[in-house]
């Protein structure tokens, strides 16, 4: 199913019939009266409601805390947006041993009734991954990514399994060039994987960057005003830029060419 932005329409006057009913208009001749019924009655039909927005589940770390408020204060805009925020600041997929997210989403799915995840994460999965009893597995090595894109295919799994649409937000450039070329790697997997898997990948790279797709930390907001936009790690937000990411998932929610959504 298609999802696309519900949009008000006017507020529909009484048909002809209901105002004679009323009073609200003056007695006709029988010829005037049929003619205008029968005008009424051929008149075009409504337009049919807009099926409303999904709701939304937001899944991640800090960063993905920062782009649930967003999306809350983005209901001005789109006034039946539902977001839960399900970010858990300092997580990270590759550090079961502090929250294992694969069961994490297994939890959410055992209720949940449809809508879209929104998953964002990446800046804290930079670390070995450590197994009871074995050395830890370093980052960047083979061993590493299958056992982090295990646990990424266990996520994605369950969420498609339980017919829940899936976005994936992918990170944007950071101020710092080696952490950047470490969200870079982080990005080719979780794209390929979420499209393989039937979801929809947002690329965020350039979300706040130069014509190069180099880091600033100044941007243009929603509003066209020259604004802060990232915080002094060079890594999170400022609100507006979170709102920049917040309106980045709503055109893709409502574009209507979201994979699985």
């Amino acid at each position: 199913m298609i999802w696309t932005r519900f949009v008000m329409s006017p507020k529909q006057r009484p048909s002809a019939e209901q105002r004679l009913l009323r009073n609200d208009i003056p007695l006709l001749s029988r010829r005037s009266l049929t003619v205008l019924l029968a005008t009424a009655l051929a008149a075009p039909a409504l337009p049919a409601r807009a099926a409303p927005l999904p709701p939304l589940a937001v899944f991640g770390d800090s960063q993905a805390e920062g782009v649930a408020v967003a999306l809350r204060q983005a209901r001005r805009r789109y006034p039946d947006l539902r977001v839960q925020n399900c970010a858990r600041a300092g997580s990270a997929i590759s550090q079961a041993a502090a929250y294992d997210w694969p069961a994490a989403i297994r939890t959410y799915t055992a209720t949940a009734q449809g809508g879209v995840a929104i998953m964002f994460f990446g800046g804290n999965d930079r670390l070995p991954i450590r197994l009871a009893g074995e050395r830890p597995v370093q980052f960047r090595s083979d061993a590493w990514r299958g056992l982090y894109m295990a646990r990424v295919t266990a996520m994605l799994e369950t969420l498609r399994g339980a017919g829940i649409g899936v976005l994936w937000l992918g990170q944007p450039v950071a101020r710092d060039g080696v952490y950047s070329h470490d969200m870079a790697y982080l990005n080719g997997i979780y794209q390929d994987m979420v499209q393989a898997a039937g979801g929809t990948f947002v690329p965020l790279w350039s979300v706040v960057a130069d014509a190069a797709g180099h880091y600033v930390s100044h941007g243009r907001s929603l509003e066209g005003r020259e604004e802060r936009m990232r915080l002094d790690d060079g890594i999170h937000f400022t609100p507006a830029g979170y709102a920049l990411i917040a309106e980045r998932v709503m055109q893709t929610l409502t574009a209507g060419n979201a994979a699985g959504i």
